[in-house]
């Protein structure tokens, strides 16, 4: 049985939010990344290549290049992009 300290303790802790729940709430379907050129003994050898991240915003299509180590974490770099955007153009907090 837990204690009333640890149901507490057990509600305070916050859970992230998904890749999923913050695709929702940023207005973003069908996030796609991949590697913009070819794999190359050269591209192997860097750390971050070019990548191409495609989807839709609020219905409308887009396609961004950032420069990551993966596709994920393209997608990820994207995400904080979007939200960054938002909360710049909303007043909120940076």
């Amino acid at each position: 049985m837990l204690t009333e300290k640890l149901r507490k303790r057990r509600k305070q802790v916050s859970v992230p939010p998904t890749p999923k729940e913050i695709d929702r709430h940023l207005g973003l379907k069908n996030l796609v990344a991949k590697v913009k050129n070819k794999n190359t003994p050269d591209t192997d050898k860097e750390e971050e290549v070019l990548h191409t991240v495609s989807g839709a915003r609020n219905g409308m299509k887009f396609t961004a290049f950032l420069y990551a180590t993966d596709p994920m974490d393209a997608m990820t770099q994207y995400r904080k992009l979007i939200s960054k955007e938002i909360k710049f153009t909303t007043g909120g907090k940076k």
